[in-house]
């Protein structure tokens, strides 16, 4: 650390400079994700506060169901981007040129892209699996061998818990057959 900051001076300069600058950058990451968390649940839960419109029962479990699947992964999401963004940010500030980051991610996300086809399927079948609400965060469903309540969905997987307590993490792009196994009344 000697050799960064010859005297006294200078990390008093870096402090009260890039130092204090990577500090805010953070803390307004922090802060960014807490705001766009608290949006994603005030777009998202206003339904629940509203009167039940409809006379089927278990529309108002599905509701919340639906909700907390959705909220979860737009979460997820932006907290991604947020992250991404906030640590281009300090890598600049540390000295990092993120120019050729931005500007080689593009092309090594091609070459990944062509290697990693199966995080391609599974992103786009987590996509229409969310789209479509074949199943949502506490459903009960059977996917190929594994059968159980669903306690994660991603845009890469789904997560299964069945009755013994085992885990089951189901890419979604190998998921050919689903099986809502949920007592409560569905729309689809």
């Amino acid at each position: 650390m000697s050799e960064i900051f010859e005297s006294r001076e200078a990390l008093i300069d870096w402090a009260t400079g890039s130092g204090l600058r990577i500090v805010v950058t953070i803390l307004a990451g922090v802060l960014a994700s807490y705001m766009v968390q608290r949006l994603i649940r005030a777009a998202v839960r206003p339904r629940m506060l509203a009167p039940s419109m409809s006379a089927k029962a278990g529309d108002d479990v599905r509701l919340q169901r639906r909700e907390q699947t959705v909220e979860s992964f737009l979460i997820r999401t932006s907290n991604t981007f947020v992250t991404f963004a906030t640590g281009m940010v300090v890598l600049s500030e540390v000295g990092v040129n993120v120019a050729p980051l931005i500007a080689s991610a593009g092309i090594v996300g091609l070459a990944v892209g062509f290697g990693a086809q199966t995080l391609v399927k599974d992103a786009i079948a987590g996509i229409f699996l969310l789209l479509e609400n074949h199943y949502d965060i506490g459903d009960r469903v059977k996917l190929g061998s594994a059968e159980g309540e669903v306690v994660g969905v991603s845009l890469r997987r789904t997560t299964v818990r069945d009755d013994a307590g085992g885990v089951h993490t189901i890419p979604n792009g190998s998921i050919t057959v689903t099986s809502n196994l949920t007592e409560v009344a569905r729309d689809s």
